[in-house]
């Protein structure tokens, strides 16, 4: 008995160390473990190297296996069944691997455990291979899911067996409607040769081709589709069909070809001559309206190069021309002349583009009868410019429908100015008119406007641009009228008779004691000469000024409207809208501009008549108030109105102070910060002759104004240095408010407050002692 145990014994290590896996074992009441010596080398410790009692072997492992082992082992024990776990177990090098546990149990006859035996195997190899499997699947899973292509599986019956998302769009139905007993209909008909020839080709493994086809939607209609099937590998031959929804890209082939024909028919209907040049400079395409046009036959250029077609020089300035146009992306121009047999020299202009796809396109105009015409219109220009500078006139052409004024350079000069520096509106000569003179001309030239004169005919004094009067005699004719008979335009001439007139006061001042007239005519001399000093600087800085602010908005105007004209062909709708919006903005700058100096000069002039009446200024600067009740509100401003009891009706322009207190307004919002207060009152006062008045106070919480700059913010076109950025503005409003109130007899001021901002006060007498309308001059008629 005890040899066969011995035996039995090396058969047993002998099978032990003979395999892979580790042999392990437990019995009841006893504290060490067997493990076999590949239990020890599994984990990578040598043999021994682990420990052999069941509380150090628990310990060896981490809480989560040891957990996961116990659970198991109860579990075996209470239902008999095999043991088996997977557990996760720290190597000596530190790396972890997974390892499986599988054993069985011997039990007693009352059922307690004896003692339990088995094996343990490195799985994590495995392990790995099902967790990528696992990984390849949920990857596979989501591509199918979100895949923009339609994928549906087909068994061989012709069933649908599952589709995705894609698919389900593409046909109208679910996956559930598709998958159902009733498949509904999706192929047409006439289709089905070609459906059936591409699940053969499947079935024989042909190589997979996709072709296109018509799905039916569930709403009836047809679905333009490329359809790719290909088998499955198994036995139960089912097939993938793969569908792309080509009817966005039918349509925008359909539109490409459309724009193409179209483009065809444009360039067809071009009169001029049209090249296309690749990178190499070869012309491989070309357009003329007839064979006539070209200096040479087709086959002389097309697939040439420039060298090779034309002439040296021609080739050099379009290669030039072509390659600039092409790395600049600019439009590039040249003209040349060219000789064309009987019809002589030609002259024609080159225009070249760049081509999004390569090269460019070169479209070329005879450009001959232009340019005669051109050379006809300079001849007679000079011919008439010299008529007009022996007579020494100067000319003026008058649109009487636009307002635009055309004057010549001697017309400018005359008065002492240079080109540019007068504007081309009807106002700039009223301006310039002595105010004794204005009313007589303007009534004159009204009677030949109504033709009730042959000519329009007067004599004018004309301020100069040193601030002296010279005489003037300008005549002019209407010759051009509406059908109704109403004036469209008007040309005439200006004539200096400064020297005439002089002589003929010459003559009268000889008859004059010449004692007085020596000192009078020196005293008056020196009024002038001060006057004219002091004008000619003040013009000086109102034309400096006047000029940047009419330039910046007109550049604005011209610039967007040349580049809307140059990009008209490619901008689009948006680009194309941007340009007209700040061309309009430009111009309603341009505008007010306009508006604010025509109000200043006739205000300056005295031409400006004041419209007095009793007025109840707390309901006029309350009406105004609530205009800028929403501004405010959208910068959060805080308002304070306060309005003394009993307040006076003073007689006033209403129109006028309303632009004074909205003025005044406008720049307390513009200057004061969000959170920030604006405080408006209106109290009775006394001015400084003692009469009674009333007083209007706008005071904010904004920016301020230097004290070194109070006095000057009345100024035309002076702005303070903390407000002349950021917020726009011509700098006449406050010269406008001063001028209406200067009108009115009163007073405007402004004061910097101590904690920050500016506070205007505007002193109006109750003005009972000035007449109903009260203007400096009665404003004429305008022509």
């Amino acid at each position: 008995m005890t040899g066969e145990l011995r035996d039995s014994e090396k058969r047993f290590e002998l099978a032990v160390s003979a395999t892979d896996e580790g042999i392990w074992e437990w019995q009841a009441g006893r504290t060490r473990l067997f493990l076999s010596p590949r239990c020890d080398s599994l984990l990578g410790y040598p043999a021994g190297g682990l420990p052999r009692d069941l509380r150090g072997i628990l310990r060896f492992m981490a809480r989560p296996a040891r957990r996961e082992l116990l659970q198991a082992f109860r579990l075996h024990v209470t239902d008999r069944g095999p043991l088996l776990c997977v557990i996760r177990i720290r190597r000596i090098d530190g790396s972890e691997g997974w390892f499986q546990l599988a054993g069985k149990t011997e039990f007693d006859a009352a059922g307690v455990p004896v003692r339990t035996a088995g094996a343990a195997s490195d799985v994590t190899e495995l392990r790995r291979a099902q967790q990528a499997v696992i990984d390849s699947h949920a990857k596979l899973d989501t591509l199918y899911r979100h895949a923009s292509l339609g994928m549906a599986l087909v068994d061989a019956t012709g069933r649908y067996r599952q589709a995705n998302s894609a698919f389900c769009a593409i046909t109208g139905y679910t996956e559930e409607e598709l998958c159902g007993d009733d498949c509904p209909p999706l192929h047409p008909s006439e289709f089905a040769g070609r459906d059936a020839r591409a699940v053969v080709e499947a079935c024989l493994g042909a190589p997979t081709r996709a072709y296109e086809t018509e799905l039916i939607h569930k709403l009836g209609h047809r679905v333009l589709v490329v359809i790719t099937t290909t088998m499955v590998g198994g036995s139960d031959a089912a097939r993938w069909v793969i569908v792309e929804d080509v009817t966005a890209r039918k349509a925008e082939q359909k539109a490409i070809q459309e724009a193409h024909a179209t483009n065809e028919s444009l360039i067809a209907a071009i009169p001029d001559m049209l090249f296309q040049l690749d990178g190499e400079l070869h012309i491989v395409r070309y357009h003329a309206p007839s064979d006539d046009a070209l200096s040479m036959p087709p086959e002389r250029f097309l697939g040439r190069r420039l060298d090779a077609a034309l002439s040296p020089e021609m080739a050099r300035r379009f290669a030039t021309a072509a390659l600039a146009a092409s790395r600049s992306g600019r439009l590039q121009r040249i003209e040349y002349a060219s000789h064309r047999g009987d019809e002589g020299e030609r002259h024609f202009e080159a225009r070249f583009q760049a081509v999004r796809t390569g090269g460019s396109l070169a479209v070329i105009r005879d450009v001959t009868e232009r340019r005669l015409a051109e050379l006809a219109l300079r001849e007679s220009e000079a011919r008439w410019q010299f008529a007009l500078d022996g007579a020494g006139d100067g000319v003026w052409d008058w649109n009487i429908t636009t307002g635009h004024v055309y004057r010549s350079p001697r017309w400018i000069t005359m008065l002492g100015f240079q080109p540019g520096e007068i504007a081309d509106t009807v106002d700039e000569w009223a301006a310039r008119v002595h105010p004794d003179d204005l009313g007589p001309a303007l009534a004159a030239q009204d009677a030949h406007l109504r033709g009730e004169s042959p000519m329009f005919t007067h004599e004018i004094r004309m301020r100069r641009k040193d601030g002296r009067y010279m005489w003037i005699l300008a005549r002019g004719l209407v010759v051009e009228r509406s059908a109704e008979g109403r004036p469209l335009r008007m040309i005439g001439t200006h004539s200096d008779i400064d020297e005439v007139k002089a002589r003929e006061s010459q003559i009268l001042d000889h008859n004059l004691n010449l004692s007085s007239l020596v000192a009078a005519r020196t005293r008056d001399l020196q009024l002038a000469k001060d006057a004219a000093e002091a004008a000619n600087e003040a013009k000086s800085v109102f034309l400096a000024n006047m000029s940047h602010e009419l330039r910046t908005p007109m550049h604005g105007v011209l610039s967007y409207a040349r580049l809307g004209e140059a990009r008209v062909a490619q901008a689009g709708h948006e680009k194309l809208r941007s340009y007209f919006h700040r061309i309009r903005v430009s111009g309603e700058r341009l505008l007010t501009l306009l508006n604010d100096l025509l109000d200043l000069s006739k205000l300056e002039a005295g031409r400006m008549v004041l419209n007095l009446a009793p007025v109840r200024l707390e309901q006029l600067v309350g009406e105004a108030l609530t205009e800028f009740d929403a501004l405010f509100q959208s910068r959060r401003q805080r308002l304070e109105y306060r309005v003394a009891p009993d307040m006076p009706s003073p007689r006033l322009d209403a129109a006028r102070i309303g632009q004074v207190v909205r003025n005044l307004l406008s720049n307390a919002s513009k200057f004061t910060p969000e959170g920030k207060g604006i405080f408006v009152s209106l109290n009775p006062c006394t001015l400084p002759e003692g009469e009674p008045g009333v007083a209007l106070s706008v005071s904010d919480e904004g920016i301020g104004i230097p004290a070194a700059e109070i006095e000057a913010v009345f100024d035309k076109f002076v702005q303070s240095s903390r407000t002349r950025t950021g917020a726009g503005g011509t700098g006449l409003g406050l010269a406008i408010c001063q001028e209406i109130i200067t009108a009115h007899k009163g007073t405007i001021s402004a004061r910097a407050n101590p904690a920050g901002g500016v506070e205007f006060t505007v002193n109006l007498p109750l003005g009972a002692a000035l007449p109903t309308a009260c203007p400096a001059l009665v404003e004429p008629e305008e022509a």
